[in-house]
């Protein structure tokens, strides 16, 4: 900063002087951040629902600032919600790559590797997620989600109990373990009258608005043998306006209980 040409001294007002050294030494969080700025952008593009333009917002934060993992963090959940699996798997990798630490990269990218089919990699990173932060009951959902698809039942049963335990109010979870106990192919595995248990707490959380619990609710009394209440929940969960490939999966299940058979995954 160039020197200033007043000599202190004949500042007669000391109120003056007060001021100038104010301005002088004022802290620089005053000062515009235009890679803050274009990341905040960009967070309520998303808000909106606007991700295309959330993409465009946290690209112009990452070229401003390349060394800023959030930003890569945020645009690569936004390229997910676009479609664009693999942009968001090399941003949720840049932002790992800056920052080891970032356990919410690891828990996204695993979402981006899990939709992509890589379960091996989606169940890698849940795994490191939970090892950077322990509690963290949404990636042990997670894991437990991708591993039922491995058919690890054994653990997903494990994954999707933590997960409770963690976060007692975890309703995707509840949803997760009763789907498992009703379903299952493997009879040690099976419990129709705890499937029941957890899948009525999973709608209650819910409110009961959430069609995919009702039809986990139908499959675990169609296991304890109640075909009454299976065709019961799972005529509700026809009801509730489902997609026509879920609608379709959902009738096929409902002729099982009306015959008096169980599902099996």
């Amino acid at each position: 900063m160039p020197a200033l040409n007043i000599p202190l001294r004949r500042l007669a007002a000391p109120g003056l002087l007060a001021l100038l050294l104010v301005v002088l030494f004022a802290p620089a969080r005053n000062r515009v951040d235009p890679a803050g700025e274009a990341n905040a952008q960009g967070i309520e593009a998303a808000k909106g629902r606007n991700f295309e333009l959330a993409v465009a917002h946290f690209t112009e934060a990452v070229r401003l600032r390349p060394d800023w993992g959030e930003a890569y963090s945020n645009r690569g959940l936004a390229r997910e919600r676009t479609g664009d699996i693999d942009g968001a798997i090399a941003d949720l990798s840049a932002a790992i790559r800056l920052d080891p630490g970032f356990g919410k990269a690891y828990f996204n990218r695993g979402n981006a590797r899990k939709a992509k089919g890589d379960l091996d990699g989606a169940i890698a990173d849940y795994g490191e997620a939970i090892r950077l932060n322990p509690a963290d009951a949404g990636a042990r959902n997670n894991r437990g989600g991708a591993r039922q698809l491995k058919r690890d039942y054994d653990g997903a049963v494990a994954d999707f109990s933590e997960a409770i335990r963690l976060d007692p109010g975890h309703q995707k979870s509840y949803d997760g373990l009763a789907w498992i106990l009703a379903t299952c192919p493997f009879g040690r595995l099976r419990n129709g009258t705890r499937a029941v248990e957890l899948a009525t707490r999973a709608c209650e959380l819910s409110q009961w608005r959430e069609a995919r619990y009702l039809g986990t609710l139908a499959a675990a009394y169609a296991e304890a043998g109640d075909f009454d209440a299976a065709v019961k929940w799972q005529s509700r969960q026809l009801e509730s306006g489902l997609s026509e490939e879920d609608a379709a999966d959902a009738r096929q299940r409902l002729g099982l209980y009306q015959q008096h058979t169980p599902c099996r995954e």
